[in-house]
C-alpha cells in the first residue's frame, strides 16, 4: 500500500480515477524499474488516499518495493490534488478562501480556446501544470490575484483544448470587455506546454490478419487445449508486433485438414502497414505455440464385427451394458491390449454388428480385422436368447417342435440356490448356469429337455432363483413337482459356483485430502485446472492398484500453502 494525505482525495477518486490510476502505475513502475502493465491496483480507498496494489514480474523483496515507494514523490499524482472551496464565518462561501466578495465586483463565468491537434495527448499528461498556467496566465492579463480565477477545467473538443473558468471582475467591467481582454491575452505559459504526441501515442487502427500452422493434429490439440493455444496465440502475437497483450483483441481459431487457422485482430500504429504486420507475423516463429502441439495417439479406422442371428435385439434392448462389457473384453484380449483402449461407436441388430475403434495400437486395421473375426467371442454368444416362435398347426405356447397333448400342462415353478458370489457366477456364466438347470430338472423328471422352458435366473438377496415353466402330467400335482424338485441335488449348477475373485471383492467408496506445496498454484489452476485434475486420477488410481474408472471424482481448491485435492476413490474394503 502507498499513502497520499489529503482530506480531498475522494474529489479526484470520483472525477478522475482513471487518470489517478494510470498516473499511480506509471510512477510506480518507474521507481521500480518495471512496466506499468505489472503493476496491478487492487483498490483504491479515501480518506487520506490509500493506493493497494501488487508487483508483478519483480525479483525485489515487498519490504523494497515498500521503500522505493515511499521514498517516490509521486508528482504526477499529487498534481491531480484539488482541495474544496470550503465555507468560513463571515467570508462569503462562494467566494474562494481568504477573499471578501466586494459589493462592486461579480463573478462572471468564461471561456478560452487553444486549438491543436495533440492537446489530447497534453492534458492526458500534464493537465495540472495546463491549469496552473492558464489561472497565472488569465489573474495577470487582467491584473488581479490568482485567487480571482477559480473553478478552471480543461477538456479536449474537436482539435480544440477548451478552458472554462470563473473570473472575479469589476461590475462595471463588461462581459464584452472581458473577452475582449482574453483574446488578448498571449497565453505564452499554456503554450509552452503544447508538444505533438510522441510516435507510441500515435493514432492507432485495428486489423485482422489470417496466420496458419502446417500439423496434422491440430484438431486433437484444440479438442483439449484451445483455451491455452489461444492465450499464447495473443502474447506472442502481441510480442513480435511490440504491442500490450491487450492490444490483441480477439484470436479464432479453427482446425482444417492438415493445419490451424487463426484469425488475428489486433490494435496497432497507423502507420505500421497491413503489409508491414503480415510479414512480421510471417517472421515470428511461435515457439511456444508449437510447444503445445503433441500428436494424437494411435487409433485404428472404425472398424466392425458382425454376429449372426435374428434375435440379438433382445440382447440389446434387455442386456446392453453386459454385451459392450463383454464385447470390449474379448476384442481386448484377441488384440493384446487394455478394455479401455476399445471405443464402441455403435450396435447395430439384424444380425448384430459391433461398430468400433482401438486406440493406442499399432496394429493395422487389416491384423485388427483378422484377429477380431477368428476370435470366438464366447462371452458374446452367451448372452444370445434365441425367441420362441409359432408354427402353423403348432401350439403358439408350445416349444419349437413339440406338440401339446389334452393331458400334460404347462406349470410355472421357482428353484432357489443360496450363496453370496452367486451374483458373480451369474455375471460370468448365465449360459452355462442356464443350460445346466434345464438339463438337469428335465433329467429329475425324466422327460427331454423341450419340457423345461423359458428358464431365467436373477440374483436376489444372497440367493439365485431359476423361474421356469415346466411340462407335466395332468395327474401330478403342485406338490408332487415342488417335492421333486426339492429332492434334486442340481449337481451341474452347484458345479459352476465358484467365490468372486479378491479383485471382485465388495468395494467401499472414499475421499481422501492431498496437499502440495508452492506458491504459484494459483495461477497454475487459474491457466490449468482441467489438466490438473487429469492428471491427478490416473497418479491416484497407480498409487493404490485401482483401475482409473474407480476414481470416482478429484476436485481442487487453492490454499495459503498450495492447491489441496480431494480424491474419491472406490476401493477394496479390508
Amino acid at each position: 500500500m502507498r499513502r497520499f494525505e489529503g482530506d480531498d482525495w475522494d474529489l479526484v477518486v470520483d472525477n478522475n480515477r482513471r487518470k489517478l490510476e494510470d498516473a499511480f502505475s506509471r510512477e510506480t513502475a518507474a521507481t521500480l524499474g518495471v512496466s506499468p502493465s505489472q503493476v496491478v491496483l487492487l483498490d483504491c480507498r479515501v480518506g487520506s488516499l490509500l493506493m493497494v496494489f501488487k508487483v508483478l514480474g519483480c525479483a525485489m523483496s515487498d519490504a523494497e518495493i515498500t521503500e522505493r515507494t515511499e521514498a517516490h514523490p509521486y508528482d504526477e499524482v499529487h498534481a491531480l490534488y484539488r482541495p474544496r472551496i470550503r465555507s468560513f464565518e463571515g467570508v462569503d462561501a462562494a467566494a474562494p478562501r481568504g477573499f471578501r466578495a466586494d459589493a462592486d465586483e461579480v463573478w462572471t463565468r468564461s471561456r478560452v480556446e487553444f486549438e491543436g491537434e495533440d492537446w489530447d495527448y497534453v492534458l492526458a499528461m500534464r493537465e495540472a501544470d495546463l491549469l496552473r498556467a492558464f489561472s497565472n496566465a488569465t489573474a495577470e492579463a487582467f491584473g488581479v490575484d490568482e485567487d480571482h480565477v477559480r473553478d478552471v477545467s480543461a477538456r479536449y473538443v474537436a482539435g480544440n483544448l477548451h478552458f472554462d473558468f470563473e473570473l472575479r471582475r469589476p461590475a462595471a467591467l463588461t462581459e464584452a470587455d472581458v473577452n475582449a481582454r482574453l483574446k488578448e491575452c498571449a497565453y505564452a505559459a499554456v503554450w509552452a506546454l503544447y508538444e505533438p504526441r510522441p510516435l507510441e501515442e500515435e493514432k492507432k487502427v485495428v486489423t485482422t490478419h489470417e496466420l496458419g500452422f502446417e500439423g496434422e493434429d491440430w484438431d486433437y490439440v484444440l479438442e483439449r487445449r484451445r483455451t491455452e493455444v489461444k492465450d499464447v496465440l495473443a502474447v506472442e502475437t502481441a510480442r513480435a508486433l511490440g504491442l500490450g497483450r491487450e492490444d490483441v483483441l480477439e484470436v479464432e481459431v479453427d482446425a482444417v485438414p492438415r493445419s490451424l487457422i487463426a484469425f488475428v485482430t489486433v490494435r496497432h500504429p497507423s502507420l505500421l502497414s497491413d503489409r508491414q504486420v503480415e510479414e512480421t507475423l510471417a517472421r515470428c516463429e511461435y515457439k511456444n505455440l508449437w510447444a503445445l502441439y503433441e500428436t494424437r495417439p494411435l487409433e485404428s479406422s472404425v472398424l466392425m464385427r458382425r454376429f449372426e442371428g435374428d434375435d440379438w435385439d433382445l440382447v440389446v434392448d434387455n442386456n446392453r451394458r453386459k454385451l459392450e462389457d463383454a464385447f470390449s473384453r474379448e476384442t481386448a484380449a484377441a488384440l493384446g491390449v487394455s478394455p479401455s483402449q476399445v471405443v464402441l461407436l455403435d450396435c447395430r441388430v439384424g444380425s448384430l454388428l459391433m461398430v468400433f475403434k482401438v486406440l493406442g495400437c499399432a496394429m493395422s486395421d487389416a491384423e485388427i480385422t483378422e484377429r477380431t473375426e477368428a476370435h470366438p467371442y464366447d462371452e458374446v454368444h452367451a448372452l444370445y436368447r434365441p425367441r420362441i416362435r409359432s408354427f402353423e398347426g403348432v401350439d403358439a405356447a408350445a416349444p419349437r417342435g413339440f406338440r401339446a397333448d389334452a393331458d400334460e400342462v404347462w406349470t410355472r415353478s421357482r428353484v432357489e440356490f443360496e450363496g453370496e458370489d452367486w451374483d458373480y457366477v451369474l455375471a460370468m456364466r448365465e449360459a452355462d448356469l442356464l443350460r445346466a438347470f434345464s438339463n438337469a430338472t428335465a433329467e429329475a423328471f425324466g422327460v427331454d429337455e423341450d419340457h423345461v422352458r423359458d428358464v431365467s435366473a436373477r440374483y436376489v438377496a444372497g440367493n439365485l432363483h431359476f423361474d421356469f415353466e415346466l411340462r407335466r402330467p395332468a395327474a401330478l400335482t403342485k406338490a408332487d413337482v415342488n417335492a421333486r424338485l426339492k429332492e434334486c441335488a442340481y449337481a451341474a449348477v452347484w458345479a459352476l459356483y465358484e467365490p468372486r475373485p479378491l479383485e471382485e471383492e465388495k468395494k467401499v467408496v472414499t475421499t481422501h485430502e492431498l496437499g502440495f506445496e508452492g506458491e504459484d498454484w494459483d495461477y497454475v489452476l487459474e491457466r490449468r485446472r482441467t489438466e490438473v485434475k487429469d492428471v491427478l486420477q490416473p497418479s491416484d488410481g497407480a498409487g493404490v492398484e485401482i483401475e482409473r474408472e474407480d476414481v470416482l471424482e478429484v476436485e481442487s481448491r487453492h490454499q495459503c500453502l498450495g492447491p489441496h485435492a480431494f480424491v474419491t476413490v472406490r476401493h477394496h474394503h479390508c
